[in-house]
């Protein structure tokens, strides 16, 4: 009887540990089942973008490679829908540069659920730089921000992007403050901002969206009806070494407090407009250095008085470049390359090259 019992047992052990090899087969093969899904749906979503992810073979299986160094993938919003947009992909895919763009007419709206879908389905970029392009979001001013899951819980981000760089290009404000809502930056450190081909963006408001761990830089461009600075990055002193403003055709303002936090660190690189500087130079109470200045100045007439300012405090300043421009052919400025020098020797200190940029021959003078 004894021995009987120890047979049973032995028996229900052995079914026991068939049970568990059969449930962990079945797993694995459901596990198989679901990477080669999330394989052959990765590769069909960057295929209809023209580009071919490169891939290994491991017994017999074709897997997506992780380092996708070749190549800078862009992905055209026009070759997707809701439904062609596949659920999940293979995720952990590192890329050198990768673009999501409309390849639309810029007035043209893009879906919102497209892009809302797509940015679920990538889970997370790995990218040296990721760059969005005219992703004029329809709706993008009435539903900012994505739907919150609860009183008091933060709304979620759909896409965790790692990245060096963060480009926007040719994007409008709300639809720049809607996709900054939806990204989660929290793991990017250093990251820099590029805003491209800013002409519609009237102010940096919508940079308050963004959720980045630390920022190295901003650069805006071609921010021709950009009529304020203000947002949180400057305000809180969040940039750690270059900001560069370029293009800007309207009087810029900012608020005293964003005056003073710029005036009150040290920059790397630093490029404002001519009336900007004048509102930050007037903050500057204590050694301020700037490695790289430039000052973009309409070099009229009839704006002469700019030159009469001096700061209260020299700031350290090691490379001067003044931008001397004439956007409406106006009477130009009585100043000279001496009286030019002469402004830069008493506003600034430190000064090892003075660079005086205007149509035609570049002028620079080492000191």
């Amino acid at each position: 009887m004894w021995s009987f019992i120890k047979v049973l047992k032995l028996i229900l052990a052995t079914l026991a540990l068939v049970a568990r090899g059969i449930a962990a087969a079945g797993a694995a093969e459901s596990c198989t089942s679901s990477q080669s899904t999330d394989t052959a749906q990765t590769l069909a979503f960057f295929k209809a973008s023209e580009h071919d992810l490169l891939t290994q073979t491991s017994e017999g299986a074709i897997h997506i490679a992780p380092l996708q160094t070749d190549g800078k993938p862009e992905i055209y919003l026009s070759k997707y829908t809701v439904e062609t947009v596949p659920d999940t992909m293979v995720q952990g895919l590192v890329f050198n540069s990768l673009t999501i763009k409309s390849d639309l007419p810029s007035t043209d709206a893009v879906d919102h659920k497209v892009v809302e879908k797509m940015f679920r389905a990538l889970g997370a970029v790995h990218a040296a730089t990721f760059t969005l392009v005219r992703l004029n979001v329809a709706g993008a001013e009435e539903s900012a921000d994505p739907p919150a899951l609860g009183p008091g819980i933060d709304p979620p981000r759909l896409l965790k992007v790692h990245t060096k760089n963060l480009v926007l290009r040719s994007i409008g404000e709300a639809s720049a403050g809607w996709v900054l809502a939806r990204l989660d930056l929290s793991e990017s450190e250093l990251v820099v901002i590029h805003l491209y081909n800013a002409e519609t963006i009237t102010t940096l408001q919508f940079l308050d969206k963004a959720n980045p761990k630390a920022v190295a830089g901003l650069y805006v461009w071609r921010a021709e009806v950009l009529a304020s600075i203000e947002c949180a990055l400057l305000r809180r002193q969040a940039i750690q070494d270059v900001f560069e403003l370029s293009g800007a055709a309207a009087p810029v303002s900012a608020s005293p407090e964003t005056l003073q936090a710029i005036a009150t660190k040290p920059w790397d690189r630093l490029a404002l407009t001519g009336e900007l500087w004048s509102q930050v130079a007037s903050k500057i109470c204590h050694p301020f250095a700037v490695r790289y200045l430039t000052i973009a100045v309409e070099f009229v007439a009839e704006l002469d008085s700019f030159w009469d300012a001096r700061p209260e405090e020299k700031p350290s300043v090691n490379h001067l470049k003044l931008s001397l421009n004439n956007s409406h052919s106006k009477p130009k400025s009585a100043m000279k390359e001496d009286d030019l020098l002469e402004w830069s020797s008493a506003c600034f200190m430190n000064t090892k090259t003075i660079m005086f940029v205007e149509p035609g021959p570049r002028i620079t003078t080492h000191l």
